[in-house]
């Protein structure tokens, strides 16, 4: 039987089934009051459905791991991807429970930092003086860049969202600013479906471009200076409504070293975010269900 003819009844709960939000698996703990200064940028890192003890396996995650803090209770809001990509930048999941194209109209975080924001996406297919709405172009799927869901995005030229690769270097654009000291205050670095340890790609093939392009990055002073840079994964392998914990590790210059076994989500990532950047966080975040990351800085 085709899709198509199912009765709309039918498809809509078929849809709704591949749909999960996932509150909080076990309860808040209190936290550390968040105190920060100094920070110039945050670089955030966002890897594919990764079961958390596998990932921290991985050398890049265990070298990142031992500069930083590892959040051993931290969690995914949602399934499928699109969902944790926009609550990561919006703070709700409102209208984006699927992985089909979106327009949305409301604030997320780019409003706050006016220009001072970039998305390094690995293949996205630039388009002159406008966004690229496409689904998918080979390795690139635009529900991984979530910024592009947003009707003020897509209204503008996108000049925000940049090629990360070039044909001879994997992180050319993200070099290029480095070397010309031109680095937003908030920087996405999204992986294409090879890199970013999606099925059928693995967490080994996460690690090993990531060592390969990324840590000989880290080893700049111009990249790493009052720099927090953040690696996290979208959501878990199960697409449980159970669970959904993810690998997070947090370091840089301002970073505590070790473990932290408080509660977080993406929702307190972004006010983390925000905080660190000092710009108010999006008004669709609801405060009192996030609060800012505490007791790590210095």
């Amino acid at each position: 039987m085709r899709l198509r003819s199912l009765p709309l009844l039918l498809f809509a709960a078929l849809i709704a089934a591949c749909s999960t939000l996932t509150p909080l698996p076990v309860p808040r703990n209190s936290v550390p009051a968040f105190s920060a200064s100094g920070v110039a940028r945050v670089v955030v890192i966002i890897l594919e459905n990764g079961n958390a003890d596998c990932a921290a396996r991985q050398p890049f995650m265990k070298a990142r791991a031992a500069e930083g803090m590892v959040f051993l209770r931290y969690f995914g809001i949602a399934h499928p991807s699109q969902p944790n990509y926009i609550a990561m930048i919006s703070g709700s999941t409102e209208n984006a429970l699927t992985n089909s194209p979106l327009t949305l109209n409301r604030e997320h975080l780019g409003n706050a930092l006016q220009k001072r924001w970039r998305v390094y996406a690995d293949d996205y297919p630039p388009l002159a003086g406008r966004c690229n709405l496409v689904r998918q172009s080979g390795l690139y799927v635009r529900r991984h860049v979530p910024f592009l869901s947003f009707a003020d995005v897509q209204n503008g030229t996108c000049s925000q969202i940049v090629r990360l690769n070039s044909a001879s270097d994997p992180v050319a654009a993200l070099r290029a600013d480095i070397e010309g000291q031109s680095l937003p205050d908030f920087s996405l670095i999204i992986p294409n479906l090879k890199h970013d340890g999606h099925s059928p790609a693995t967490l080994a093939d996460a690690n090993a471009w990531l060592t390969a392009n990324i840590a000989p990055l880290l080893a700049l002073p111009a990249f790493t200076k009052d720099t927090v840079f953040v690696l996290t994964f979208d959501e878990d392998e199960t697409r449980s409504a159970k669970s959904n914990r993810i690998f997070t590790v947090i370091w840089g210059d301002h970073v505590r070293q070790g473990t932290n076994a408080d509660v977080y989500n993406h929702l307190d990532l972004l006010l983390t975010i925000a905080a660190l950047l000092r710009v108010p966080p999006p008004a669709t975040l609801d405060q009192k269900d996030a609060r800012p990351i505490g007791g790590i800085w210095q």
